[in-house]
């Protein structure tokens, strides 16, 4: 519909992929990846791709404690007017029920 009024068509394209599942009675890990690709057909014309993916991992300790880490790496790359931007998080975590 706004093509007829300016002639500009953005197309983005996105995959994700989950896999998760037990090691053992006591542990589990999860994963996910995703991408996204925008390729923009405006007078600023730059096309851009996120990539992400994280990793995680459990483990119960206890009947009542249990613990987790994960890594994660984020990325933003081809943007014209922009740098290509990465980031990577960490996180461990324990956690206690009642």
């Amino acid at each position: 519909m706004l093509e007829s009024a300016n002639g500009v068509i953005d197309e983005k394209y996105w995959a994700a992929a989950y896999l998760s599942g037990e090691i053992d009675s006591q542990s589990s890990f999860s994963t996910n990846f995703y991408a996204n690709w925008v390729e923009s057909g405006g007078s600023f014309s730059s096309d851009v791709t996120t990539l992400g993916a994280v990793a995680a991992y459990y483990r119960s300790l206890t009947d009542h404690l249990s613990a987790s880490a994960a890594l994660g790496v984020d990325g933003l790359e081809g943007a014209d007017l922009l740098e290509d931007i990465w980031t990577a998080s960490a996180q461990v975590g324990v956690r206690y029920k009642f």
